[in-house]
């Protein structure tokens, strides 16, 4: 789970993001407080574009994502076709947890923010 950001934060974070699909994921996080473990399950089936839910699998409630990201998640499927998973990296596999230390981290040191990651208690 990210750490609760200032606007400002959120924002240099988005704006550093190299790909759609990163900052597509970031901003999830951000907005939802959705563990990353529980993000990276997702399907695309379990995204229902009408309604913006988001059904995770972990057993966690579903997600309500922000009216003005549908678009953004639309033309981000239409431009990605024959996903399985909402994040998946080149072999069509989810990305991993590792994601977080391999983009999440050097993109949080590159925009400036620090101690991205919440410490769990």
């Amino acid at each position: 789970m990210l750490r609760k950001l200032c606007d400002e934060e959120k924002g240099r974070l988005l704006k550093a993001a190299e790909s759609e699909a990163v900052r597509f994921m970031i901003w999830l996080l951000l907005e939802s407080g959705v563990e990353l473990s529980d993000l990276l399950e997702a399907r695309v089936c379990d995204l229902d574009l009408e309604t913006g839910l988001l059904s995770l699998h972990s057993g966690r409630p579903t997600v309500q994502i922000h009216a003005e990201a549908l678009p953004e998640l639309r033309q981000f499927l239409k431009d990605n076709p024959g996903r399985t998973f909402l994040f998946e990296g080149r072999c069509g596999k989810p990305v991993t947890a590792r994601w977080s230390r391999c983009v999440l981290e050097p993109l949080a040191a590159r925009a400036g923010v620090e101690d991205i990651l919440a410490r769990q208690k």
